[in-house]
């Protein structure tokens, strides 16, 4: 099973350099339900997987775009963690709300149980397939399946961002025997195609 997870488009960027929390979590939410414009993305071509997608309009519209015509599932387990925070009136800037409106204690182990249980239906039925979700979640998530044993294909470092794309795999499809890592149904290294060889006996 391998799956691409997709980190959903933006409609655009908080217009303040600082917020309340309160208005920064009123300005997410609404942000993440708006209709999305178009992306100016190549669209790919879905190749049969399922298509796993937030409650949130944004992801509906990124997969919409980036895979027209595919089969799309709603599912709440991928919608955005925007946990709530106490409000005490005072401004900041976006970089510590999005560290202040981070799940914690009760709320991220709901959350890591939410991811959790996502897993493991996804490995129940053992078919590849491609998750459109948003930045909170998807960095739980991602930590959730490193816990779980998969290898995580990332490109980019820091915080997740907008129409960030991951493709996740099962450890056992890898060889693991150097630096390369190789898939074993297409090894590049001499240890990668000695590991297959013996794997397909």
């Amino acid at each position: 099973m391998r799956m691409w997870i997709i980190c959903s488009g933006e409609v655009g960027a908080l217009e303040q350099k600082q917020y309340t929390t309160g208005a920064y979590l009123a300005a997410r939410r609404e942000a993440l339900d708006r209709e999305l414009p178009p992306l100016g993305d190549r669209p790919s071509d879905a190749a049969g997987r399922p298509i796993y997608v937030s409650r949130h309009r944004t992801a509906l519209d990124t997969a919409k775009q980036l895979y027209p015509g595919g089969a799309y599932h709603e599912d709440a387990r991928l919608d955005e963690l925007l946990p709530e925070a106490e409000d005490d009136g005072a401004a900041r800037p976006l970089w510590l709300l999005r560290l202040r409106c981070r799940p914690r204690g009760a709320a991220k182990a709901e959350a890591e149980a939410r991811a959790d249980a996502l897993i493991a239906s996804l490995e129940s039925s053992d078919a590849d397939c491609i998750l459109v979700t948003h930045p909170v979640f998807m960095t739980l998530l991602l930590d959730r399946l490193r816990v779980h044993g998969y290898c995580i294909n990332r490109g980019g470092v820091g915080r997740v961002k907008a129409l960030e794309r991951v493709l996740i795999t099962r450890r056992d499809m890898h060889c693991g025997g150097c630096s390369h890592n190789c898939y074993l149904s297409n090894p590049g290294c001499g240890i990668g195609r000695d590991k297959a060889m013996r794997k397909s006996k």
